[in-house]
C-alpha cells in the first residue's frame, strides 16, 4: 500500500524537466529567433535552411547547458555564473 501511494504521491509532485526549464528561462529572444528562423525557411521551401534551423533547434532543447546559456539564469548573488571566480581547471 505505501508503495502505490509513494508512486502517486511523487508522480503528483514532481515537476517534468523540461518543463521545469520553461520556467527558469528568462531571455528566451534567441531560442524564438531559432524557432522563427525554421518556419520562414520552411516557406520559402528552403530544405537546407530549414534542416539547419531545425538541427540548431534541437541542439538547444537536447543540452541543457546550452539552453541556459541562451536564456539566462534565475541565480543571483555569488552563486550567478557572471560573478563565478573559479578555476576552470
Amino acid at each position: 500500500m505505501a508503495f502505490v501511494l509513494a508512486t502517486v504521491l511523487r508522480a503528483a509532485l514532481i515537476m517534468p524537466g523540461w518543463t521545469a526549464r520553461q520556467y527558469e528561462a528568462l531571455d528566451t529572444d534567441a531560442l524564438i529567433k531559432v524557432i522563427e528562423a525554421c518556419y520562414i525557411y520552411r516557406h520559402e521551401v528552403d530544405l537546407a535552411g530549414e534542416e539547419e534551423a531545425y538541427r540548431m533547434l534541437l541542439e538547444i532543447i537536447r543540452t541543457p547547458e546550452l539552453f541556459k546559456a541562451l536564456c539566462g539564469s534565475h541565480l543571483r548573488g555569488e552563486a550567478d555564473p557572471v560573478n563565478d571566480s573559479l578555476n576552470p581547471a
